[in-house]
């Protein structure tokens, strides 16, 4: 985490792993899938939060919303 307050962040991160794919215009596939996200924000508390990324990747260019950790 580039900048870690009580109630905001800016952190960067890197996934591997793996994408399923179930549809009738593709089929069913599974294949390996990356992301890089070099920005992400994060605000709210520790359990209810709201977050947004940009990355690349074969996921997403960006993403926004609202999470929930116990």
């Amino acid at each position: 985490m580039a900048l870690d307050k009580p109630h905001f962040k800016i952190y960067g991160k890197i996934g591997v792993g793996g994408q399923l794919t179930a549809g009738e215009w593709k089929g069913k596939s599974f294949y390996p899938a990356w992301q890089i996200a070099p920005l992400g924000l994060q605000w709210g508390g520790e359990r209810i939060f709201g977050f947004f990324e940009l990355g690349f990747g074969d996921v997403y260019i960006a993403r926004g919303g609202v999470g929930f950790r116990w």
